[in-house]
């Protein structure tokens, strides 16, 4: 990628090309993967300078991704990060609508944000919808989804929504693990995902 890059400046391609700006952004991404936060925000910084002189490129390009927002993250510009997460949400909402899986995915990032700038209320709510949508949207023709449960109950809605969202939801709280983890072989569970972690009151 940095080769075409070069190639393209070498070959004369205008710096506020459309060509370059793609090539640019395809670049960002492809050094967030390689953990490289600091030259991937300076390229969407060249990217944003671009379509502020040219806004049609804006219309094509979009320098607002969740890779931005991570390399934000891991560089720890919080406020950013943040802004451009809410800017992503709202934009995508009015594209592709509210429920949509592109619009939870952000929606799930923007938690993540602001968990680690202490809104904790905020991003607990903004995770329990996300996290509700993603076991809604599993499709249901090719996937069973089963729930192992061992929260309070809290009689909030979000977890009311949580647990039906699930095909099969087993109240684990007072087993042990030995007869919690023969109950999840029965059930021949082929994926188990932990959504606990490793905070507060894990298994």
């Amino acid at each position: 990628l940095e080769q075409s890059l070069n190639s393209l400046k070498v070959a004369g391609v205008s710096g506020d090309s459309l060509q370059l700006a793609q090539t640019e952004k395809t670049m960002a991404s492809a050094l967030i993967a390689d953990e490289r936060y600091g030259d991937a925000l300076k390229l969407y910084a060249s990217l944003d300078a671009k379509i502020a002189q040219k806004p049609e490129i804006g219309r094509i390009v979009d320098a607002n991704s969740l890779d931005r927002v991570l390399a934000l993250m891991r560089q720890g510009s919080l406020a950013d990060a943040q802004t451009r997460a809410s800017q992503l949400l709202a934009a995508t909402e009015s594209r592709v609508g509210k429920k949509s899986p592109e619009a939870t995915q952000i929606r799930l990032m923007l938690a993540m944000v602001m968990a680690e700038q202490k809104q904790d209320a905020e991003a607990r709510k903004l995770f329990a919808t996300g996290l509700a949508e993603v076991i809604e949207q599993h499709d249901r023709e090719h996937f069973e989804v089963y729930a192992f449960d061992y929260t309070h109950d809290d009689g909030s809605d979000y977890q009311a929504r949580l647990r039906a969202a699930f095909d099969h939801r087993h109240a684990i709280r007072s087993m042990p693990d030995d007869a919690a983890a023969q109950l999840i072989g029965d059930c021949g569970i082929d994926v188990l995902v932990d959504l606990q972690g490793l905070s507060s009151g894990a298994r």
